[in-house]
């Protein structure tokens, strides 16, 4: 008798389900223009205070804040945010200036850690020391190194130097540059980082599901999830359901494919669905779309945090 047929006799189990490959969604998203026409595009590379972090100033002052009319939602209505966002995804850099004020205690899946859910758990040492090494201001990041299709950092020129971008693992910085965005839209909330992605961009259903139950579990008000399955899971949007009879909000992005379909699990009817737009404000050529959409944002060539005090230029319906 096969396993799945043992399981199906068994009295004792009450349901089951395969495991699914579950892969950060940035496959098909790719920075739109060249670095330096990006760079040219934004303010002068100066600091700035914002909400008690000293921060690039392109960062703050990038188009797409002003798209979504957030500082109007600041200035006007008060509104800065509040409560914890939880955010399922490779983890954070936890000695990020710009987000360390803002992390709570989070949980890494992968290694079964509790604290700071670090992107650095599961990557080469050299890696996190090259990133890290710099003792250059922000003022002076201003070389680009091209990561991947979709991120390219934003360095000051001694790490630049020395960075060999074909040893960072294709999902690492994931969750600090998610984890960024966040705090530019909602910079007086709380970010709970939970990592159940490995530093390639694969999880396990099984981590995943811990980590929305977890996510619950701390009263969150958002749980973000910046992830695709490769079909269905009847687990998942059970847990899911959990979370939305809590009021807790859950967000997932729409897939990075054009299609007119959204991924799973943006495609499930509890879920926020949320596509990428252009700093034209028009839908990003690989985002994709469909009837159940609930939004777009600015998701193409958006700065954010990147591990090691550093920034980066990103695109995908991620971001």
């Amino acid at each position: 008798m096969t396993l799945i047929g043992k399981l199906l006799n068994d009295p004792e189990v009450i349901d089951f389900e395969r495991e699914t490959r579950v892969l950060l969604p940035e496959k098909g998203a790719a920075v739109q223009q060249s670095t330096a026409g990006i760079l040219d595009g934004l303010p002068p590379p100066g600091e700035t205070s914002y909400f008690g972090t000293q921060a690039l100033q392109s960062y703050v002052e990038q188009p797409a804040p002003s798209l979504i009319g957030l500082h109007k939602t600041q200035t006007t209505f008060g509104t800065t945010g509040a409560g914890t966002v939880a955010i399922i995804d490779t983890g954070v850099d936890p000695e990020h200036p710009v987000l360390k004020n803002s992390l709570l205690p989070g949980y890494d899946f992968i290694h079964e850690i509790a604290g700071a859910a670090s992107e650095y758990a599961d990557v080469d040492p050299v890696l996190g020391a090259t990133l890290n090494q710099s003792t250059a201001g922000i003022l002076d990041k201003n070389q680009v190194v091209p990561i991947n299709a979709w991120t390219t950092a934003i360095l000051d020129q001694s790490t630049a130097g020395i960075l060999d971008a074909t040893q960072v693992p294709a999902g690492f910085g994931h969750g600090t540059m998610v984890a960024g965005i966040v705090h530019l839209s909602a910079p007086t909330a709380k970010i709970l980082p939970l990592k159940a992605f490995r530093s390639d961009g694969t999880a396990s259903i099984f981590d995943l599901l811990r980590a929305v139950y977890y996510a619950v579990g701390q009263q969150v008000k958002i749980i973000n999830m910046s992830f695709s399955l490769t079909e269905p899971s009847p687990a998942l949007r059970k847990a899911i359901r959990y979370a939305t009879d809590r009021g807790i909000i859950c967000v997932a992005s729409a897939g990075n494919f054009g299609m007119p379909k959204l991924d799973y699990p943006a495609s499930l009817p509890l879920v926020v669905a949320v596509a990428s737009s252009t700093n034209a404000d028009v839908r990003s050529t690989f985002s994709n779309y469909g009837p159940d959409l609930f939004l777009a944002a600015p998701g193409e060539n958006v700065l954010t945090t990147y591990p090691g005090r550093n920034y980066a230029i990103v695109s995908g319906t991620s971001f």
